[in-house]
């Protein structure tokens, strides 16, 4: 089964690393680039065509593995209307309910075509299998939107969402894979590769020094490699040096 594997994993990686790449050198006249502002603590100014390769990788399944693709065709059709809605609103700030509608679509779709309904939430209470019943499709629209939803809110520090993403993709994997689903496994396998390609573009690595920027500006005293790594920190931090004698003049006469 890993095997069979191998070469689908390595074209979807290939696709999302020359994906990422061209649209990188387009993204500022497609205006596709994520300011440094609010809980955005980009370094500076961020290209936001990753989540773009990362699509575009997982579509390489079509080609890669067609009768996995064709049978869950849902759950990549789902993928790409979430995105060409993550784009329209980056690109036009979409009202939120508009957002949750739609996400909520999504979730009715999963449910009802890709029969993958949420039935059962598990033996949480030990007491046996808790089904979900008539409820199953609220849930799975609970888990839909609220998944979505946690990504775009943790999509803000760089490697953050990829790394966090990637952990749970792993142990789903590991899981199918204990579990004999081979399915499951194989699209979670080629998520990783995703992902860890996605990362070399969007993680601190020597090569990619787009770092966080503490909310409190004097944390840069206390990190030598930041401000040797970005003289932009030198010329911001002066002010806040120089604030402080005032609080040492102040402070006889308490």
């Amino acid at each position: 089964m890993l095997s069979v594997l191998l070469i689908p994993a390595a074209v979807a990686a290939i696709v999302t690393f020359v994906t990422i790449l061209i649209f990188m050198a387009i993204a500022d006249k497609i205006r596709l680039v994520d300011e440094p502002e609010g809980r955005k603590q980009h370094r500076a100014s961020t290209p936001m065509v990753e989540g773009i390769g990362i699509v575009a990788g997982l579509m390489s399944l079509y080609f890669t593995l067609p009768e996995l693709f064709v049978q869950h065709w849902v759950i990549f059709a789902s993928v790409v209307v979430l995105m060409l809605l993550g784009i329209v609103d980056d690109l036009a700030r979409i009202h939120s309910a508009l957002r949750i509608f739609v996400q909520i679509c999504v979730g009715v779709a999963i449910h009802f075509e890709g029969n993958l309904a949420f039935k059962s939430v598990g033996d949480i209470w030990f007491i046996g299998d808790l089904g979900l019943g008539p409820y199953s499709l609220t849930f799975t629209c609970i888990a839909v939107v609220g998944g979505v939803n946690a990504i775009n809110m943790m999509d803000g520090l760089d490697g953050l969402c990829g790394l966090i993403v990637g952990t749970a993709v792993a142990f789903l994997a590991g899981m199918a894979l204990v579990a004999g689903d081979r399915d499951v496994f194989f699209i979670s396998s080629i998520l990783l590769a995703v992902l860890a390609t996605f990362l070399l573009f969007n993680y601190r690595f020597p090569w990619n020094r787009r770092a966080v920027i503490p909310s409190d500006p004097s944390a840069h005293l206390n990190d030598p490699s930041v401000i040797q790594n970005d003289p932009a920190v030198i010329l911001n931090d002066p002010p806040v040096i120089l604030n402080e004698p005032s609080v040492i003049l102040n402070e006889p006469s308490v």
